[in-house]
């Protein structure tokens, strides 16, 4: 079964060679029994920027469907920064994670909450009133990298990266 992207894991590799403690967290990521979860997740701009300077600490997603990261990040997840349709330009933990049904939660708690954390404003909250789940993942230690290689080929926004994809994925 191909897969939809590849990573340059090694590039990926080098860049954090050496560069305590994100060379411990990829190699953990990369085990064939991880303990934590690697993930591709895609950035407009200005919100990478903003992530990748530390403003932007809570990253979220909303969905009409349970679709990943919804219940699928875990706190020590390691987060790979994607522009779209460009490059891994940045790490960063999941330093925490909350999922939320929005059937039960209310998304202007979430607002009240989290706006200044997301960096997002009205108009943000104004296009995600259809939304039924949500994820917010508090971002941590982010580190600014080299473009390294992405190749995707579908419209998610978010995949986790399973290890049989990692074998596939490894140049």
């Amino acid at each position: 079964m191909e897969t939809s992207f590849t990573v340059e894991i090694s590039a990926l590799a080098k860049q954090v060679q050496g560069r305590s403690p994100w060379a411990e967290r990829l190699a953990a990521a990369l085990t064939p029994e991880p303990e934590v979860a690697l993930h591709v997740a895609i950035f407009h701009e200005p919100f990478l920027s903003l992530a990748l300077e530390g403003r932007k600490t809570v990253e979220s997603r909303f969905s009409q469907h349970r679709v990943a990261p919804f219940q699928s990040v875990h706190t020590g997840d390691v987060i790979l920064m994607k522009t779209q349709g460009g490059p891994v330009r940045g790490l960063a933990v999941a330093e925490r994670v909350w999922s939320f049904d929005l059937s039960v939660a209310s998304i202007e708690r979430l607002r009240e909450r989290f706006s200044e954390d997301m960096c997002v404003d009205d108009a943000f909250w104004f296009g995600k009133k259809r939304a039924r789940f949500a994820t917010l993942i508090r971002v941590a230690e982010p580190l600014r990298i080299a473009p390294v290689q992405c190749v995707k080929k579908d419209r998610r926004g978010w995949v986790v990266m399973r290890s049989r994809q990692l074998q596939l994925s490894l140049f």
